[in-house]
């Protein structure tokens, strides 16, 4: 109700007159009279509206010489009368221009002076188109900000709407607080009078029950009292008496009772002997029928079963016949519908083996032409094969003789820069290639030389199987290990921990198949540990160190120590490292995944090797 009796306000005449006209009476599309924009805002100079220039305008027409400027102004004069009508509005073309055009009218006088006209004229010109397109240019975004000026007006007149809406419903809400509050302020004092006259009320009530409890229980007690002299003075002898001679009348009963009880059993007992007996002689004779009869039904079950048996076999033998008879009616009809179309199918056939007849010559023809080209194809790519063969393996004889004579550990990368290491891979390139490449290295076993490839690269058995073949001797024995953090289990004697180098299991390898399984078995059961295979000859080792399944930070960790290997270490792999780096030619198969990994290789690939 109190918003319904509050009135918007009606503005006053300041607020009236401050307001803003809307954007559409300002419009520069819509005409507009002399009474609503001045004659100063806009004018119609040169056939087009322009906007109006303040009169601090600089303008970029350059200024006529002297002489052109005397000549001009004296023309001047006599065309100002023809285009006062055309200059109207604020901004002014030059009167030397307007000279130009007049004098263009008439005919020239003064020949000297003609082409200086002339240029400034095209200059003028051209300068008025500029001045047009940044006056078309100016009056589009003058549209658009008068645009978003009307939009912005609207939107304003909407939210004052809304905030007049939300300042009446805020008085309303606030008169109502404070209505509320008043009503709770007259309601609380009556509560609190209320309050206190029932307490008041309440404290009689128990003041008057406390008053009645005390007097009944007096009168209770006075009562129960009299009750307890009563009893102390009343005489129990005649209810004893009553109460034995009752005891006695129930031992009488019972014993009654039992005799009764002992002569009906009896009688029972004897009734029941001469029930079953009956009842026996009665049940013989049916027992004895009853086995006969069914011992005829079992005989007539087997009977019905033998019977049924027999009716089944016969209906699928009959079922079968049927069957029989309606494939071999189908075959009698296709035999009859073949013989029928016999020649035909005969002709087509005889026809159809001519085609595959010369078909097959032709290609049988063509087969052995392709034949001998492939044959000669063949002899030259053998020819080919066993030369570049040959290359290779001179090439490898003459890097590994080199890779000797310069004494240092050497290095192969993987996917590194050619230059980086001694010898670099790619990642396509297949692991019998590479495994090929350090087999020079591989066979100087035999000349007595111990030779270490520690490799995260390639499966370590892969490379053990694959080299095994240029050195394997009579007496060869393989050793397995594995290390992963201080844990050294030996892989061929059921995962026990060893304790010194070389001292674990040993396999004689007699069968190079039988050894091949063995390693192929051990190297798929190896995950995240450092794996070492062990060939040992009567003087020389050939050992594998496969860091492919540990992290990159064991990885690196191995570089580091392999580098400081000439101080011994104190457990099992640091042991290993420094034994491998004064006894052993090593080889790094790495594919190194950061520059630390590749900064270490490049430090060992310029140790040399311990004489």
């Amino acid at each position: 109700m109190a918003l319904d009796n509050i009135k918007s306000p009606s503005p006053s005449r300041e607020e009236t007159s401050n307001n803003k006209r809307p954007l559409s009476e300002i419009s520069p599309n819509i005409p507009r009279t002399s009474k609503t924009i001045g004659f100063k805002k806009r004018r119609n100079s040169l056939g087009f509206e322009m906007a109006s220039i303040p009169s601090n305008f600089k303008s970029k027409i350059p200024q006529l010489s002297n002489s052109l400027g005397s000549s001009s102004g004296s023309l001047g004069g006599s065309s100002s009368g023809s285009s006062a009508g055309s200059t109207s509005s604020s901004i002014s073309i030059p009167q030397g221009i307007l000279s130009i055009q007049e004098r263009l009218k008439r005919k020239s006088t003064i020949r000297s002076n003609f082409k200086n006209v002339q240029s400034v004229v095209t200059s003028s010109t051209s300068q008025i188109s500029e001045l047009q397109e940044e006056y078309y240019s100016l009056n589009e975004s003058y549209k658009r900000q008068a645009q978003f000026l009307e939009n912005q007006e609207i939107e304003l007149n909407k939210l004052k709407r809304i905030f007049k809406n939300t300042y009446y419903k805020i008085e309303k809400i606030s008169n109502l607080i404070n209505e509320k509050q008043i009503h709770l302020e007259f309601i609380e004092e009556d509560i609190v009078s209320f309050i206190e006259q029932e307490e008041k009320l309440i404290n009689l009530k128990i003041k008057e029950y406390e008053m009645k409890l005390n007097s009944q229980f007096k009168e209770l007690e006075f009562e129960m009292m009299n009750e307890l002299e009563d009893a102390k003075k009343f005489d129990f002898t005649d209810l004893i008496e009553n109460v034995e001679s009752l005891t006695r009348k129930r031992d009488v009963v019972k014993n009654e009772i039992e005799e009764l009880k002992e002569k009906v059993n009896e009688r029972l007992n004897e009734e029941t002997k001469m029930f079953e007996t009956e009842l026996a002689n009665k049940i013989e004779p049916l027992v004895e029928q009853k086995k006969t009869i069914q011992s005829e039904l079992d005989d007539k079950k087997k009977e019905l079963e033998k019977i049924s048996m027999e009716h089944y076999q016969q209906e699928s033998t009959l079922v079968e016949k049927q069957t029989d008879i309606d494939v071999v009616k189908h075959e009698i009809s296709r035999i009859e519908q073949i013989m029928n179309n016999f020649q035909a199918t005969k002709k087509s056939l005889e026809s159809d083996l001519d085609k595959v007849d010369q078909e097959l010559s032709s290609i049988m023809t063509k087969d052995s032409e392709e034949q001998k080209e492939y044959d000669i194809i063949h002899s030259e790519y053998s020819i080919l094969r066993n030369k570049i063969s040959k290359h290779d393996h001179q090439r490898r004889v003459l890097e590994n003789s080199i890779m000797e004579y310069e004494g240092k550990f050497r290095v192969y990368g993987i996917g590194t820069d050619v230059n980086l290491f001694n010898k670099s891979f790619t990642v396509n390139n297949p692991s019998s290639f590479i495994i090929e490449e350090f087999q020079c290295l591989v066979k100087s076993v035999l000349k007595n030389r111990n030779v270490c490839i520690i490799n995260n690269y390639l499966p370590g058995g892969s490379i053990v199987i694959n080299s095994f073949e240029n050195f394997k001797q009579q007496n060869s024995i393989y050793q397995c290990i594995s290390i992963k953090d201080d844990d050294i289990c030996d892989l061929l004697n059921s995962n026990m921990s060893v304790d010194t180098l070389f001292q674990h299991q040993k396999m004689i390898i007699d069968d190079f198949d039988q050894f091949k399984q063995v390693v192929e078995d051990l190297d798929s059961t190896i995950s995240e540990e450092l794996a070492i295979h062990i060939i040992s000859n009567e003087k020389t080792k050939f050992i594998v160190v496969d860091c492919s399944r540990v992290d990159i930070d064991k990885q690196k960790n191995i570089l580091s120590r392999f580098i400081k290997s000439d101080i011994k270490g104190n457990d099992f792999l640091g042991c290993l490292l420094n034994w491998l780096y004064k006894n052993c030619t090593a080889l790094f198969l790495y594919d190194a995944k950061d520059q630390e990994s590749i900064n270490l290789l490049n430090t060992i690939n310029s140790i040399d090797i311990p004489s």
